[in-house]
């Protein structure tokens, strides 16, 4: 297993409609969320079967994080606050500096990645319940 880092010919490799599209319903869904009379739930998740999502608390540990309070932050979502600020990294190193960075693994270590990912997510949930 290895870290590989490539160089892309475009910062969009997939195009600008998946990102233009995302933008766009995030902007869509925080816009009904401010300017509606009544408040809607965030968390629809959360609304319609009462448990707390996979990604409860992420807002709160990226308040704590920006705040300086790294434990807390942690505290709050471990794994979805970690994959996250994966996710952040990736996307500025693929649109600002063109580079991608994958994992290079055997079929076999894939699948054991898998699991362990499978198993911390499942942790993960049940610590925020």
């Amino acid at each position: 297993m290895r870290l590989r880092i490539e160089k892309l010919d475009t910062r969009f490799p997939y195009g600008k409609i998946p990102i233009l599209l995302f933008f766009f319903l995030l902007v869509t869904y925080f816009s009904i969320y401010l300017f509606l009379p009544y408040k809607m739930p965030l968390c629809w998740f959360k609304n319609i079967t009462h448990i707390n999502c996979p990604t409860c608390g992420l807002y709160r540990a990226f308040t704590a994080l920006f705040q300086g309070h790294i434990i807390k932050a942690i505290s709050y979502n471990p794994l979805m606050l970690l994959v996250t600020i994966c996710l952040i990294i990736q996307l500025i190193c693929t649109t600002l500096f063109k580079l991608r960075i994958s994992l290079v693994a055997t079929r076999k270590q894939q699948n054991w990645l898998l699991f362990f990912f499978l198993i911390a997510f499942i942790a993960n949930w049940l610590y925020i319940i």
